[in-house]
């Protein structure tokens, strides 16, 4: 009786091709997944927020009446505690110290092209809150101006890195006081204008290029249009996406 097996040469040449095509393959597999994960989470943040804001407008009337000082950041705090945090699923809300909250210090972001990031205003203060799963939410709230909008910043994975704009971190505006709605930074731009050339949107404000969802420009607002592109792209981040 003869007995077949394969010999030590021939094993080791198979598990080096199946390490060869697993190298290959791998670095694509999780940053699918990483993708995935990231549109699902910033899906459900916007969710919340959206209904938060449809929710307080039930109550409370349509946000052009609700009223927002800005001169203290009392005033911010106080704006958030009788509009939004009641209508808000959180876990968590931080009024002294976002850190507790998850949204680590605005120094540790980076914009989409490794520069320190953009967050705000120099005449804004922060409130942040903790959702179920660990994403951060932190409302830049101004101090000395009055706005007719707030700057939300979304952190899908809280104190986790990269903290990147545009990779797990991501800007919206709460807008009342004329403009109303909670929106994307960008909404209303065409997709070629959110990836390079910026525009005018709905909102009346205007994007400069600098804001783009691209690596390649200059500024600290890199990447600030990336959650305007995912939302066009139907919560997809697709081929072209500067991942």
């Amino acid at each position: 009786m003869k007995k077949y097996g394969f010999t030590l040469a021939e094993v080791l040449i198979t598990l080096g091709i199946i390490g060869v095509v697993a190298a290959l393959v791998m670095p694509g597999l999780i940053a699918n997944y990483q993708k995935q994960e990231t549109v699902t989470r910033l899906k459900r943040a916007y969710s919340f927020l959206y209904q938060a804001y449809t929710l307080s407008e039930a109550y409370n009337g349509t946000s052009d009446s609700w009223a927002y000082k800005g001169k203290t950041r009392a005033d911010g705090i106080d704006f958030l505690d009788t509009y939004i945090f009641p209508y808000l699923k959180t876990t968590k809300i931080c009024r002294t110290n976002n850190v507790e909250c998850g949204f680590t210090y605005h120094e540790s972001y980076k914009a989409l092209n490794g520069q320190p990031a953009g967050m705000g205003n120099n005449d804004a203060e922060n409130v942040s809150v903790m959702l179920a799963g660990g994403t951060s939410i932190n409302f830049i709230v101004a101090v000395s101006r009055i706005y007719n909008y707030l700057i939300v910043m979304v952190d899908v994975n809280g104190p986790k890195k990269p903290n990147v704009v545009g990779k797990d971190t991501f800007r919206f505006n709460l807008f009342f006081n004329g403009e109303r709605g909670f929106k994307p930074v960008g909404a209303g731009l065409t997709r070629n204008a959110l990836l390079n050339t910026g525009g005018v949107c709905e909102n009346k404000l205007t994007y400069p290029s600098s804001y783009a969802c691209n690596k390649n420009i200059s500024g600290v607002a890199a990447g600030q249009l990336c959650s305007a592109l995912i939302m066009l792209d139907g919560w997809q981040i697709k081929d072209d996406y500067p991942w």
